[in-house]
């Protein structure tokens, strides 16, 4: 009896096969053989319905493996994250016992780059000498392995094993395009990794002139040797223990290391005068700021850094120069660096004086907190100085 076809995509016919003892026995009255039909079109039903909601769930797997790709590619994650926690999260999607990334450069042998789940039969196979195909191939009766190449604008980046329970043919469009998804992320996380040890190369080089510029500035100036990058790394310890940003503290040391370049427009009779200024030689001093400023500020990476070395001789209650800002208006860099900066300059023999002992240099920052200096960097800055004496390490440079 035809009792018809199930499935949208795939049909089928279905047909109604009923036994009996002898051919007589399979005389039923009309209304028996329509009940019998009637209920296998039900049962038939539920069965397209079952099938509809399997394709419906690997169709939804589908999507949410690859929005986990794409989310990658949009999110520019590592590739050390790429194989860990992507991958992971793949692997439990797919719902593949276990997985191996193995990624490789133009001329190099693959290494392995992430492993998760069930990965021990996957080393083995490795370990045999298996080579890496394209395709699926049985590891036993149980379990089977698939190997999708990993393949972007022509070049071969790697390859991704997984282990399943089963062997599903149906998963081999999905492995594929997961194959070509998983390339472009791992091309786009190596191509930013790229690009951040430029960054990086760059900005230290910014950092090695910078340096070099600051010990020009002190020879001008006659300071003691290593003065600016002494203060700078000073103040980048006092910056941390205050809770500034990581780019707050690149910018606190680049000013700290260039906080004096105003410097190199002041004559060197007033600049090296063993002697008191008088007061045109006062006011001619006092300019170093502003000429730190109209040259820094053309300069773009430096225009965050200009907060020290046109604002570090302002002072808590006003009284400082150039603009005579006074309390929180002074920006916290500048405020830090005016401590750092005094306390050097108190230490460091000059020509007209001998050093002060550190005691008595933070005696004096003590009794001018409040007046001339933000109380609040005082205590920062005085419970640096002694955790130095502690043995405490330094901090890293940013």
């Amino acid at each position: 009896v035809p009792a018809g076809t199930i499935g949208e995509e795939e049909k089928r016919t279905v047909i109604l096969v009923m036994f009996g003892s002898d051919r007589n026995s399979l005389n039923l009255p009309e209304e028996d053989v329509m009940a019998a039909v009637t209920a296998m079109r039900l049962g038939l039903s539920s069965l397209s319905n079952a099938l509809l909601f399997e394709e419906l769930k690997r169709r939804s797997e589908r999507l949410k493996t690859m929005r986990l790709i794409d989310e990658a590619i949009l999110d520019g994650i590592e590739l050390g994250q790429i194989a860990s926690s992507l991958m992971e999260r793949i692997r439990q999607a797919l719902k593949a016992r276990g997985y191996l990334l193995i990624l490789q450069g133009e001329e190099e042998e693959g290494e392995i780059a992430g492993a998760g789940g069930d990965s021990s039969c996957l080393f083995e196979l490795l370990d045999g000498g298996r080579p890496l195909g394209d395709g699926v191939s049985p590891v036993d009766e149980e379990r089977s392995v698939w190997s999708v190449e990993l393949r972007s604008r022509g070049r071969r980046l790697g390859h991704l094993l997984l282990l399943f329970d089963e062997d599903d043919p149906s998963r081999e469009e999905l492995l594929r395009a997961l194959g070509d998804q998983l390339a472009i992320a791992v091309e786009n996380a190596a191509l930013l990794e790229e690009l951040s040890r430029k960054q990086s190369e760059i900005e230290r080089a910014y950092e090695e002139t910078l340096e070099g510029w600051s010990s020009l500035i002190d020879l001008k100036d006659r300071e003691t040797e290593g003065h600016s990058k002494r203060v700078a790394d000073l103040a980048l310890r006092v910056g941390r223990r205050m809770g500034m940003s990581e780019e707050e503290l690149k910018d606190l040391y680049r000013g700290a290391l260039l906080h004096d370049v105003g410097k190199i427009a002041v004559p060197d009779s007033v600049l090296l005068k063993p002697g008191p200024l008088n007061e045109e030689e006062w006011r001619i001093m006092r300019t170093h700021p502003l000429v730190a400023y109209r040259a820094l500020s053309k300069v773009g990476y430096l225009s965050k850094a200009l907060e020290v070395p046109y604002l570090h001789h302002e002072r808590w209650d006003g009284s400082g120069y150039p603009l005579g800002l006074r309390g929180k208006d002074i920006p916290l860099s500048a405020r830090i660096f005016a401590v750092v900066d005094v306390y050097d300059a108190l230490t460091s023999d000059r020509p007209y004086r001998r050093a002060w002992s550190e005691e008595e240099a933070l005696s004096y920052i003590r009794r001018e907190s409040g007046r001339l200096f933000d109380p609040e960097v005082v205590e920062a800055f005085e419970a640096e100085i002694q955790s130095q004496r502690g043995g405490e390490a330094r901090p890293r440079s940013p």
